[in-house]
């Protein structure tokens, strides 16, 4: 479902979604340097994939200009992939949350950014209520994108989803 609502996204915003079948043999390399491609929006699973067939020191393994979006690994995608790598968080039940660009590989540089427009983020004690900046507690996520529940599974929607927050 994410997937589909950053294709209809782009198809909104007149952005071309380029799609790698399954049976494709090219590199994704490839075929971001035969589409022209600058910007691939892939799952850490698929980062590790990309990384993994990096042919290890030398030149990047994506075109000058490939911007990637990456979750965890950044570091070794911005020195096997490209230089371009922004963090994106975000979950099924929630959508996007946040994202941030990350420059180099300076581990001073990790962050998960600002919220993206429309998500509002607290820190929340055990009771839900809001903490003071600088106090440890869990989040709560409220975005209008937030799903109603999970279904078939009324103990875990209750659990998770309360007034209005994940």
């Amino acid at each position: 479902p994410a997937a589909k609502r950053h294709d209809f996204k782009n198809a909104c915003m007149g952005i071309t979604t380029v799609l790698k079948r399954r049976r494709d043999t090219r590199s994704v390399a490839t075929i971001c340097g035969e589409q022209a491609v600058d910007n691939i929006f892939v799952a850490p699973a698929h980062v590790r994939a990309l990384i993994d067939a990096a042919d290890g020191p030398g030149p990047r393994a994506l075109p000058d200009g490939v911007s990637v979006y990456v979750g965890e690994m950044r570091v070794e995608a911005v020195q096997a992939l490209s230089a371009e790598i922004h963090v994106t968080y975000g979950a099924t039940e929630v959508g996007p949350i946040s994202e941030a660009r990350c420059p180099g590989t300076d581990p001073a540089d990790e962050t998960l950014g600002p919220p993206v427009a429309g998500v509002r983020v607290e820190a929340v004690d055990e009771s839900d209520r809001p903490l003071p900046q600088g106090e440890v507690g869990r989040f709560r996520i409220r975005t209008p994108a937030l799903a109603a529940g999970y279904l078939d599974d009324e103990a875990l929607s209750a659990a998770s989803f309360r007034d209005g927050w994940f």
